[in-house]
């Protein structure tokens, strides 16, 4: 389980999953793994050197799949 160090506790990050799912079923715009490597390589690297990845396309799918978190 994810550690809480914010004020609402586990109310507070199952709103802010609700949230998060309200949004992407509402935003019909997907993301290419190309855009994401383009427009932040430095996360792309930080995801990379974090998990040991050798590819920024699949960096970038863990991003997306993520949602950023």
């Amino acid at each position: 389980m994810a550690y809480v160090a914010v004020s609402g506790g586990e109310e507070a990050i199952a709103a802010s999953l609700r949230l998060l799912r309200r949004h992407l079923a509402q935003t019909d715009h997907q993301l290419s793994l190309q855009l994401i490597v383009q427009a932040l390589p430095e996360l792309v690297d930080q995801v990379m050197a974090e998990a040991s990845l050798y590819d920024p396309e699949l960096a970038a799918l863990a991003l997306k799949q993520g949602a950023g978190s």
